[in-house]
Order: C-alpha cells, then structure tokens, then sequence
C-alpha cells in the first residue's frame, strides 16, 4: 500500500501506471470511448460494475485511485497493478475498516485526487445498475468535491457483451482465458455532468448519482426502470 501511495503521488509513476494500464487494454483488445462531459481531474467518480476489467479500462483513459474489495488484491497482475495505483482496498464487513477507508478517501480528495469507487458493491451483467450502497458518498460531501456519475457499458454488434461481465462464482483465470479469446472488447464510458453536494445528504446523493446512469447507458434506460432504493 505505501508503495502505491508513493507511486501515484510522483509524476512519473503516476505516467508509468498510465502507460501501463493502456499497454493493458492494448493486449486485451479493450476499446475505450468517451462519451459526454470531460471527466473530472478531482472528483468522486462513480461507476456501475461490471467486470475487474473496468479498473484497467478507467485507469488507462484517466487519473485517479480507485476502492476495491480487499479480494481484488491477491488477484493475478491485477491485484499487484491495482495496489501500484494507490487503489485502497477494503473489507466491507468491518464498520472500523470503512470508517478509516471514508478518511482516506475524504484526505485524497481534498488534497486535490481523483477517487473512483463502484457503489453497487458487487458486479453485474450490465442489464441493470443495482441498488448504490451510500456510506461512502459521505467522502464528498466532507470534502466539498464534486461527484461524476460514469455509466459503463460493454458492447458486441450494439447488444451488450455476454462474456464480459465477471459475476457469481466465476474463477479469475478461467474469466481471463475467455476474455483473451475475444477478438476485441468495446466500452463506451458515458460521463455525466458532475453533481454538487450542497444541501444534499449521502443517500441523496447515491440516489441521484444512480439516476443519472440509469438515464445515459442505452442499453440499460430501455431495459430497467426500477426505482431501487440506497443502501444506508
């Protein structure tokens, strides 16, 4: 973890992690595009989740230090990339843990960083975006940076990408073999106009952040309209 921290605060580890995140998508076959508002440099990014493939994607496209399970770092390359990164990793089942995780995240983005977290918790098939767990929207408000919805959404032939999304019990390599089979992989990254959190409270905020991508993926607003709740 220190040595993540030191990375990502130099320059010119910030760059390699960069170059080496697009090297990434470059051999997986990822194809990224951007659509909408410019993505933030300080912000609280927030993303729906689909597959580990979205931390390399988002990292190769922008700056910034993402949350994940603690799982994630023992991970094969994945894992040793993430905690390069700065990534905090976190056991959702320790109140103590997220407390500390809130600090970290509030201290970073004062200090002028990019967070990214994936508030549903867990991954899906990209048909839907789940129910966002709020607790760690409190980081924004604390800080007094915006927050930026951003909608994933993996595409073949204009449908969403079956082989992709890396849920259930699904071992890590056995995912990765599948995914080097492909030819190529495209996601489209729809980046919201950031939302102020003035006068807001955290549920709020996990509230409007999940409409807002509800409202820009295409596959998704024509598929769910379910009203899920926050989770406190």
């Amino acid at each position: 973890m220190l040595l993540g921290s030191l990375w990502y605060h130099q320059a010119v580890g910030s760059k390699l992690v960069s170059i080496w995140m697009q090297h990434m998508c470059w051999i997986l076959g990822i194809q990224v595009q951007i659509h909408g508002t410019p993505i933030l440099k300080t912000a609280l990014l927030v993303a729906n989740h689909i597959s580990w493939l979205d931390i390399i994607a988002l990292r190769s496209v922008c700056n910034t230090v993402f949350l994940a399970k603690s799982e994630v770092r023992s991970w094969p390359v994945l894992g040793f990339l993430a905690a390069l990164s700065g990534t905090q990793f976190i056991s959702r089942n320790r109140p103590r843990a997220i407390r500390r995780t809130m600090a970290k995240l509030t201290k970073l983005l004062k200090e002028g960083h990019n967070v990214t977290l994936f508030p549903e918790g867990t991954t899906l098939d990209g048909h839907s975006v789940g129910p966002f767990h709020a607790a760690l929207f409190q980081s924004a408000i604390d800080s007094g940076r915006p927050i930026q919805p951003l909608g994933l959404c993996y595409t073949r032939q204009t449908k969403i990408d079956p082989l992709v999304p890396f849920i259930g019990d699904d071992p890590f390599l056995n995912h990765l073999w599948r995914i080097l089979g492909l030819e190529h992989i495209q996601l489209d990254i729809y980046s919201t106009p950031p939302i102020t959190p003035v006068a807001i409270n955290r549920v709020e905020l996990a509230q409007s952040a999940r409409q807002c991508l509800l409202q820009v993926i295409p596959p998704i607003n024509t598929i769910t309209t379910d009203d899920r709740q926050p989770i406190l």
